[in-house]
């Protein structure tokens, strides 16, 4: 009775590790069926991946190959039109030859021109020069004549006493002379020496008198030319 007992038991151990080898057999199975469906699904990744880029690759390839016959051809076109404008030119500048002849002696021409004006210019500058020297000699003169007819600088007084005719009389002064009248006049600076003209015209209307009543005339001024002026434009005689 126990050897049977005993043989149950062991069969039931031998059941019970078998199931647990069997659900350890199940579970690596499931896990290296797992293993098997991401392997699986990054190699399909990859291989999704390999196509998107070859297939790139091959369009860019072939844009590449476009583009480059595209520039080739344009090139090709370029060089042919500058090739016959360059032939274009060539018969041109042959035409002309002449006329750029004619432009270069014509410019040669120019440039001996240009070298004699360049001669005369440095001639005019030394004439210049001595021309100079001549206004400042001029200059001199023409000072020396101004000074010659010009007041001279030199120390002086005099006094003189101006009153009322009446104010004389009770102070039994006999007067010297008498003011008959006043007159002011100007000009522009440029215009001074004849300045006095207006203004003596002024004073002999104001009095009331004409040139032949006045006995002396005196135009105080530095420049003889003042007083010849008002000579010769109010008609004073040399001798008053």
């Amino acid at each position: 009775m126990t050897t049977e007992y005993n043989a149950v038991q062991e069969s039931i151990k031998i059941a019970l590790d078998a199931a647990d080898a069997a659900t350890d057999v199940t579970s690596e199975y499931n896990k290296t069926k797992r293993d098997h469906k991401k392997l699986e699904a990054s190699v399909k990744s990859v291989h999704r991946y390999s196509i998107i880029i070859f297939t790139s690759s091959m369009i860019a390839a072939v844009a590449a190959l476009l583009f480059a016959g595209l520039i080739y051809f344009r090139t090709m076109s370029e060089l042919d039109t500058m090739t016959t404008t360059s032939r274009e030119a060539l018969v041109v500048f042959a035409e002309n030859v002449e006329g750029v002849n004619d432009a270069l002696d014509k410019m040669k021409t120019a440039l001996e021109t240009q070298q004699t004006l360049v001669g005369q210019n440095e001639t005019l500058i030394n004439e210049l020069v001595g021309l100079r020297d001549i206004i400042s000699r001029s200059n001199e003169t023409m000072m020396s004549g101004i000074e010659s007819t010009s007041s001279s600088i030199s120390d002086g007084a005099a006094a003189v006493v101006l009153t009322r005719e009446s104010l004389a009389a009770q102070n039994a002064q006999t007067p010297l002379a008498r003011i008959v009248s006043v007159a002011a006049h100007a000009r522009e600076p440029k215009d001074f020496t004849v300045a006095p003209v207006g203004a003596i015209h002024k004073a002999l209307e104001k009095a009331g008198w004409s040139l032949d009543d006045v006995d002396l005339w005196e135009v105080n001024e530095a420049f003889a030319c003042v007083a010849m002026f008002a000579m010769r434009d109010i008609g004073i005689p040399h001798e008053k």
